[in-house]
């Protein structure tokens, strides 16, 4: 998984990835609590785009969704 979430970093960004790595991580280690997983991974990567991109101005890509 781990693996993934480097090769998806660059084409989906910091925090897209971050999501989707965090909600697979969460969901495969109890797979009955996806609501869990989704709002922790939700949480997660808003907080990674925020403390990483927006307050230490760090240079992470940001994907196709970000881009503007």
């Amino acid at each position: 998984m781990l693996a993934s979430y480097i090769a998806l970093m660059k084409p989906l960004g910091l925090p897209l990835s971050t999501f989707l790595y965090v909600t697979c991580s969460i969901w495969y280690l109890k797979p009955a609590k996806w609501v869990t997983a989704i709002v922790t991974g939700l949480v997660v990567g808003i907080v990674s785009y925020v403390v990483f991109i927006e307050l230490l101005q760090l240079s992470f890509p940001m994907g196709f969704l970000f881009e503007g």
